[in-house]
């Protein structure tokens, strides 16, 4: 059974490889100024809710702050919501960077749009929160955040803006964006593509291409058993938590897709001591590779030192 729950891990791996290869397109679109009357609406909540502090004994780095952006032709997302994510995030952000997450602006889109409408509405209002990232809770463009979870890209800042995180793979002044799938199922089981369930086992290529895997109940919905005490399922939000902090760091590394934990180029950076983070280069260790959102280690290393405060 150990056996068959690694396997499910890196098969698990290997979709969410899929996911981040998304869509190079956005990373050089100007914020010009469009037609009122054809954009979309977004409304504003006040942020009364801090994300959940560190004790005083470890004070972090610094704070990463972002801005939450909800597209309403996904799905809603409540402020309270939002920051019970960003919070979660921070917890694991703050493990790998020393650094946390601070939500200080929420917005709600409303219309027919596209990731670059919502992006360059939001960043040409004046009362925009200036930001070192963005989330888009949003099925995502061509419903790419719906099927893998998330994806990010690096994306230019408007005029002024200067950037406290400098990337060396990215626009000197970039705002790094993560476009997630709030209720995404983590590893769903029997549903066939259907909202509902169809079957008490894995069918068209669920559990990672595994039929006849039984499904159980968590969350209120149907999950792979493999995958049940997995860390992406250890809370109802940890997977949309931990694929933001995935989805940031990759603007941070150099090989896009390749940047995952243990391929052949992560184990090449990592074995010539580029990092010194703990890394397993012998054989593929799934509670390693969960530790690190999947991400190869030496990214966490490139972010820390990109900051200029």
């Amino acid at each position: 059974m150990k056996n068959g729950r690694n396997l499910f891990r890196i098969l698990l791996l290997l979709g969410m490889m899929l996911a981040c290869n998304f869509p190079t397109g956005l990373r050089e679109t100007p914020i010009t100024a469009e037609n009122e009357s054809a954009t979309p609406q977004l409304t504003t909540e006040p942020i009364t809710t801090p994300t959940p502090s560190l004790p005083a004994s470890q004070p972090p780095i610094g704070v990463f702050t972002l801005a939450v952006l909800v597209d309403l032709n996904s799905e809603p997302v409540r402020r309270e919501q939002a920051q019970v994510v960003v919070g979660e995030a921070s917890q694991i952000f703050y493990r790998l960077t020393k650094f946390t997450l601070e939500m200080v602006d929420f917005r709600e889109v409303s219309g027919a749009v596209k990731m670059d409408d919502i992006l360059q509405k939001y960043l040409s209002d004046p009362a925009a929160v200036r930001s070192d990232g963005i989330i888009i809770f949003s099925y995502g463009d061509d419903e790419t955040a719906k099927l893998y979870g998330g994806y990010a890209f690096a994306y230019p800042g408007p005029g002024g803006f200067k950037s406290r995180f400098v990337s060396s793979y990215a626009n000197p002044n970039s705002i790094y964006v993560s476009v997630i799938h709030f209720g995404h199922r983590y590893a769903a089981c029997g549903y066939g593509g259907s909202e509902t369930p169809v079957s008490s086992v894995s069918i068209d290529g669920e559990c990672r291409g595994q039929p006849g895997i039984a499904c159980t109940e968590k969350y209120g919905y149907q999950m792979c058993s493999l995958a049940v005490n997995d860390l992406a399922a250890s809370t109802p939000t940890y997977f949309t938590s931990s694929s933001f902090v995935h989805e940031i760091m990759h603007p941070f590394g150099k090989l896009g897709i390749k940047d995952h934990y243990w391929t052949a180029e992560c184990t090449e950076i990592m074995k010539s001591g580029l990092s010194k983070r703990p890394y397993n280069d012998v054989f593929f260790d799934s509670a390693e590779s969960e530790q690190y959102v999947n991400m190869c280690p030496y990214v966490f290393d490139n972010f820390v030192n990109s900051y200029r405060p």
